[in-house]
């Protein structure tokens, strides 16, 4: 969601489901220069870790990125539902 107050700021709290522990979000904004995501749940074996990766951009489009969730051993796609809070920065 991009902020009214701060065109420039977009975050949300997203559910990233189980099913692929991954999910893909538009950040809303056409230049984004910072993201940062967080799981915002205790860590626990199903789901302890969370990364992201940019998708290409259509030209004109807004960014989009794919959150992913990570069990305990850092390798295997998350296997529970997991909160992930995340901001962009850009234009």
């Amino acid at each position: 969601m991009q902020s009214k107050h701060l065109p420039e700021t977009s975050g949300a709290i997203e559910t990233v489901p189980a099913a692929s522990g991954t999910l893909t979000i538009d950040t809303g904004l056409r230049d984004m220069m910072s993201f940062s995501c967080s799981l915002a749940q205790d860590a626990g074996a199903a789901v302890a870790g969370v990364s992201w990766e940019t998708i290409a951009q259509v030209p004109g489009g807004t960014q989009k990125v794919t959150l992913k969730t990570w069990e305990d051993d850092g390798t295997t796609a998350g296997s529970a539902a997991a909160l992930v809070s995340w901001i962009a920065l850009g234009n």
